[in-house]
């Protein structure tokens, strides 16, 4: 892919984080866009026309697929709904594959609602455990209390577009050295103050 803005990849994984890269994209993002997803059909519905599809999300497909949109990033962000397969299984991978080709990585995921029932979110906290252990950070958005940190009265959809909105905001107000590493820890500094600050856990 080419670069956008010095080397800043925002990659969706899964349904709900096609979803959202896909919204993003379509609002105007500074940074690459790419959305992967083992479900060729929802891919082709997305606004973003940068499209992984992979077959299987076991670790070797993953890497085979994923190792070349991914060279070249200096700054990888990845967002995915987490207590399914695609989201939670990709993700760690992703974010490996951008740490051995040496960008800062963060993570934005979506953990399930309540009524998705326990071993979503069992699946989901396994899930960030082992993200955890890769990514240089890690932040969750509980959808079950999306709506309590917005407005009550709003519709799921609005909420998630509220969500959206606050990632697309953060990333385009991130100030990044032009060239050269990027470190991670200084930017989990500018969340407080963010739109996405509000919603999120970190």
């Amino acid at each position: 892919m080419s670069t956008k803005r010095t080397g800043i990849t925002l990659v969706g994984i899964g349904g709900g984080g096609c979803n959202t890269v896909g919204w993003v994209y379509d609002h105007e993002v500074a940074a690459d866009c790419l959305v992967v997803n083992t479900d060729a059909e929802a891919l082709g519905r997305n606004e973003c026309p940068n499209r992984v599809v992979v077959t299987s999300p076991d670790g070797a497909e993953v890497e085979r697929v994923l190792a070349e949109p991914l060279a070249g990033a200096r700054l990888v962000i990845l967002t995915a709904g987490f207590g399914g397969t695609s989201g939670t299984t990709i993700t760690p991978i992703a974010a490996r594959i951008a740490k051995a080709q040496g960008a800062a990585v963060v993570a934005f995921i979506f953990t399930p609602f309540t009524f998705e029932g326990a071993a979503r979110k069992a699946r989901a906290a396994a899930g960030l455990e082992h993200l955890n252990g890769i990514a240089d950070w890690v932040v969750t958005l509980p959808c079950a209390e999306l709506a309590e940190r917005t407005n009550p009265d709003w519709t799921i959809q609005r909420v998630f577009e509220y969500a959206n909105d606050a990632l697309r905001h953060w990333v385009n107000d991130l100030v990044v050295p032009p060239e050269g590493p990027i470190d991670a820890a200084p930017l989990r500094d500018t969340l407080p103050g963010s739109y996405l600050g509000r919603i999120a856990v970190y």
